[in-house]
């Protein structure tokens, strides 16, 4: 949540891209309030080619109307990160379950540890 109000208060827009399906996206986000802090979802069904093409990475870049290399995407996964790097975007990893490789830091901008760095690496620029 800290991060989203971080991203309000630049008055920054922000997306969803990803392999889930709309329903499971609408229903997780709707469990914890969420809805309405995204302006768009990119998800299954949206894209022909899905990560690590960068499809739909452009698709959410387009939605919002910015040009995807002005946009951070955040990744956890390698697929994720491919596709965003690949779309031309600032990509952040925040590792989940795999730690970064190699290629993972050379595709990223940054590798955070967590989202609460992520906060503090975004309000440094802000």
């Amino acid at each position: 949540m800290k991060l989203l109000d971080l991203l309000d208060s630049a008055g920054l827009p922000r997306a969803i891209a990803t392999s889930s399906r709309h329903e499971d996206v609408r229903h997780n986000l709707g469990l914890h309030g969420l809805l309405d802090r995204f302006e768009t979802v990119i998800a299954r069904g949206d894209y022909s080619r899905g990560k690590p093409q960068p499809e739909p990475f452009l698709k959410a870049a387009e939605r919002l109307g910015v040009r995807p290399e002005a946009c951070i995407a955040l990744e956890d996964s390698y697929h994720g990160v491919r596709a965003a790097s690949a779309a031309g975007m600032m990509t952040i990893m925040v590792p989940d379950l795999l730690p970064p490789t190699r290629e993972m830091e050379e595709l990223c901008i940054y590798i955070a540890r967590d989202l609460h760095e992520v906060c503090a690496l975004i309000g440094s620029h802000a």
